[in-house]
């Protein structure tokens, strides 16, 4: 609406491109910064995912017929389930608002 001259855009933003690669700092878009941000923390969330099945395993395997720790065990192992559930929800979200909303 406000920028009626597109060519005068592309000489500009050409212009920004070369103070920014002279200026020595990265060259990394907000895009590519949220990326590795949302890469790290579901590599995280998994180790974290695989720590809470595991205790739950292991508890149940320790449980020796007391109703009260299968009960804990079972309970883990059901939450630990539906927050990965959560979260692949989350990362599918933001994944497809992240496509639609990138300028290609």
């Amino acid at each position: 609406m406000f920028i009626k001259n597109y060519k005068g855009l592309a000489v500009v933003l050409s212009g920004l491109e070369t103070t920014a690669n002279g200026s020595g700092f990265s060259k990394a878009t907000a895009v590519d910064i949220s990326t590795n941000i949302l890469a790290k923390t579901m590599s995280f969330l998994a180790v974290i995912f695989l720590l809470l099945m595991m205790y739950g395993g292991f508890l149940w395997m320790t449980a020796v017929g007391n109703d009260s720790r299968i009960k804990t065990s079972q309970t883990l192992i059901t939450s630990a389930m539906i927050g990965l559930l959560v979260i692949a929800a989350a990362y599918a979200i933001t994944a497809f608002l992240g496509d639609t909303f990138t300028v290609k």
